[in-house]
């Protein structure tokens, strides 16, 4: 384990809704920006306090459809201010591209 390098991770947490794999994507590193395609941020405030999460660290839009999520996502090719990127979720992703 002395040479595993963390320098980039791609993760994709499954499960049943409501397992709680958005509380778990807060543990990623910090700042954070979220793609939030289901619309439930709210939900993830109590984690946030439990954990000791500064909401300054986490930006999030909501996305109903995918032209505005694919200008962020080409605008971040030039800028990334961010330690984590997060697709939440990403069936309702896939639904907003098809």
């Amino acid at each position: 384990m002395e040479t595993v390098r963390l320098d980039s991770l791609y993760c994709l947490l499954k499960g049943e809704p409501g397992t709680r794999k958005s509380a778990c994507a807060l543990s990623f590193p910090k700042p954070q920006y979220w793609f939030s395609f289901d619309r439930k941020m709210d939900g993830l405030m109590i984690p946030m306090k439990k954990w000791g999460v500064n909401p300054k660290d986490v930006t999030y839009d909501d996305y109903m459809d995918w032209n505005p999520a694919l200008k962020k996502l080409e605008g971040f090719r030039v800028n990334f201010p961010y330690k984590t990127l997060i697709i939440d979720s990403v069936t309702s992703c896939a639904d907003a591209i098809n």
